[in-house]
């Protein structure tokens, strides 16, 4: 989808798909995830994204909330780590940094206490070297991602829109106005982050639209590109699920105990496009010893899901896509547990 020198973006409801009917799983086709590798690191590393520059993995590590930008091997040997401290050009400041995106050899990354947008450059080497910033000129960015169209869509937040769209340079080229938008202005900061829990939007971009859909929340919105104008094209909320597969685990308050369980989810837990179709993996707290994700096209159909059982007594809070290589990578805890194990990553391929 090409940009022109401001996007036009109108917000139009096709259709709203919302119920309380509940899904047999094994209705729907299926992928599995199987684990294909085990990688130690030489460094303990609480890994919150992950992809891949040429031979060297490039994560964002959050260790004791020092978050630093670290490439290592295919068998775990760290080759450089950046975490410049501050809120100078190229330093993270006193907030949460979050992923972006990779493109060839470069990474965006954005820095929620400052407000911008950072670009690195990986070397051929693993060598990491800051490149260029910008700061957002209004509102406060919560999320971002990068289209394949080179541009930055960000999650707004105490601004004129939820949605605004960058150019790599910090150019300002449309914004995304939901229609009832609020005046954020007039909350207070309790006010505002109940707002953010229920309702703000994380954009997840393919070819044909983006998905948009509250972090803490069951609510999804499609859109797709018509010209220069981005349209609604459903509503809908997370499913639920039961069937065989959740066989085995407890409900608390079921009176009648079944074994075939349903499965509600709770919220957004990691997000990914692949082969220009939206993928999330959702969390409960009904069924932690297995991980769903659910396939979604650009009209908001739901047409697969793809299942994981981790191993006896273990589970990850969140699965990570690698985009590069097409596999998934986490870091398991024990099942009573909350800490992971920092010293490794469990690399998973779709079957």
């Amino acid at each position: 989808m090409k940009f022109y020198l401001y996007l036009g973006i109108v917000l139009v409801i096709f259709s709203a798909c919302r119920g309380s009917s509940v899904t047999d799983i094994e209705s729907l086709p299926s992928i599995s995830i199987k684990e294909v590798n085990r990688i130690s690191l030489s460094h303990d590393m609480e890994i919150e994204s992950i992809d891949k520059i040429g031979s060297f993995y490039v994560a964002l590590d959050s260790r004791n909330h020092r978050y630093a930008l670290v490439t290592f091997t295919g068998e775990g040997l760290i080759r450089d780590r950046y975490d410049r401290k501050g809120k100078g050009p190229g330093e993270f400041g006193p907030g949460d940094i979050f992923y972006i995106g990779c493109e060839e050899n470069r990474v965006y990354l954005g820095d929620r206490g400052v407000n911008k947008i950072m670009t690195f450059e990986v070397s051929p080497e693993g060598k990491i070297r800051f490149m260029d910033e910008f700061t957002l000129g209004e509102g406060s960015i919560i999320a971002g991602a990068l289209g394949n169209d080179g541009y930055i869509y960000c999650s707004i937040i105490e601004g004129p829109a939820f949605l605004h769209v960058y150019d790599k340079k910090g150019k300002l080229l449309g914004h995304f106005v939901p229609a009832g938008n609020p005046d954020f202005s007039s909350m207070n900061k309790q006010e505002l982050m109940d707002y953010a829990a229920r309702s703000i939007f994380i954009p997840l971009v393919s070819q044909d639209g983006v998905l948009l859909f509250g972090f803490l929340g069951k609510r999804l919105l499609f859109t797709r590109w018509e010209k220069e104008e981005l349209l609604v094209e459903r509503e809908v909320d997370y499913p639920e699920f039961k069937g065989k597969w959740f066989e085995g685990e407890s409900r608390q308050g079921d009176e009648e105990n079944e074994l075939s369980l349903r499965f509600s989810p709770r919220g957004t837990v990691a997000f990914f496009t692949r082969q220009n179709a939206y993928w999330i993996l959702i969390g409960s707290a009904e069924a932690r010893d297995k991980a769903v994700l659910l396939s979604y096209n650009s009209r908001g159909e739901l047409v697969a899901t793809a299942r994981h059982r981790f191993r006896p007594g273990v589970t990850s809070p969140v699965l990570l896509y690698c985009a590069s290589d097409d596999t998934l990578i986490y870091q398991e805890s024990q099942l009573e547990e909350e800490s992971r194990n920092l010293s490794e990553i469990v690399v998973c391929a779709f079957q």
